[in-house]
């Protein structure tokens, strides 16, 4: 886990300037709306299976598992409520990117192969300054 805290000091972390969100009240059933903004790729933060293993299984699995996994650990945590318009989709998107390649990082040190995937992203969303919305 030390290892682990100092990969973490070394990774930069910038907000990216992205316009201020618009909150659309809907039903549940209504489909997003948002004619200024561009799609987004369809269901990139399903099938996200990492949520508890260990970084050598990490490490070989497929970039769209990591992307789905880190959505849901942002989903669940930082930007918990926070998720309603494609705007914050693709501004989740973008922090879940940051949290793989963070993860890959860590992933990659030597003797960090058997520490816990969950623990390790729980540490990089707290001491992340933008991760969240």
């Amino acid at each position: 886990m030390v290892l682990a805290v100092v990969s973490l000091l070394s990774i930069p972390f910038t907000r990216e300037a992205t316009p201020p969100a618009r909150v659309v009240t809907r039903p549940a059933t209504q489909q997003l709306a948002h004619p200024a903004a561009a799609p987004v790729e369809a269901n990139w933060w399903q099938g996200g299976r990492l949520h508890n293993v260990s970084l050598l299984t990490w490490r070989d699995a497929s970039e769209a598992n990591k992307l789905a996994t880190a959505g849901d650990w942002l989903a669940n945590t930082k930007w918990k409520g926070h998720v309603n318009t494609p705007d914050d989709l693709r501004r989740i998107r973008l922090a879940a990117e940051r949290l793989v390649r963070a993860m890959d990082i860590v992933a990659a040190a030597h003797n960090s192969d058997y520490q816990n995937t969950g623990a390790i992203a729980a540490g990089i969303i707290a001491l992340s300054n933008d991760s969240g919305p």
